[in-house]
């Protein structure tokens, strides 16, 4: 069937299976690029988003806690005033991060941690509001044991729960790494297999024609 071929023929036939061959490379190449930019927006735009707000509430937090050290050991009442003022307007972007940080968490893991961060925070918010009431009433020795022996504990508490969340968005981030480099690694040798095969089907096709 083969010998009795005419030219154009076989021309035809082998031009085909290389074309077939190039496009698999090609739909090969274009569906691992998708998936990889599918990992990296996945990274960029939800996971490192999340632990940056995790950080951002531990820094306020640790803001809060320096300012009311300072209300205690402040004697100016203006200066006192300051930086209860400023306790309030970090809580507030507390508040405006932990909200962000709610419609982003989707999976049921971290749903999980994001409940224990919210109860560990309404115990230091507590915590804060007594010492800034005990501060505005003048009462310098209940702030004093507030910010001494009950902040610690709950601060504490706060800055372990949030952490348990940024450290299982960084192992997310890891696996979306490792899956990355394996998608990079099994397309690079399919197409590698795929691109022989058509040199050597292209060779052989000559040869027979």
């Amino acid at each position: 069937m083969f010998r009795n071929m005419k030219i154009g023929m076989r021309l035809g036939l082998a031009f085909g299976l290389v074309l077939v061959m190039l496009s698999t490379v090609a739909f090969i190449g274009i569906s691992r690029l998708a998936d990889l930019n599918g990992n990296v927006d996945d990274l960029v735009n939800d996971r490192y988003p999340k632990t940056v707000l995790g950080n951002d509430i531990i820094d306020d937090v640790n803001t809060v806690d320096q300012d009311m050290l300072s209300v205690v050991l402040e004697k100016d009442t203006a200066q006192e005033k300051k930086f209860i003022d400023e306790i309030v307007d970090t809580e507030k972007n507390i508040s405006m991060n932990f909200d962000k940080m709610q419609r982003v968490i989707n999976t049921e893991k971290g749903k999980e941690l994001l409940k224990i961060i919210q109860d560990t925070r309404s115990s230091f918010n507590s915590v804060q509001d007594r010492f800034l009431k005990a501060s505005q009433e003048g009462n310098s020795k209940e702030a004093d044991n507030i910010v001494l022996n009950e902040v610690p504990k709950v601060q504490k508490a706060y800055f372990e729960a949030v952490n348990k969340l940024n450290d299982a968005q960084d192992r997310d981030m890891i696996e979306s790494g490792k899956q990355s480099t394996e998608e990079y690694t099994n397309a690079n040798r399919e197409m590698l297999i795929i691109s022989i095969a058509a040199v050597l089907i292209g060779l052989g096709a000559a040869s027979w024609i």
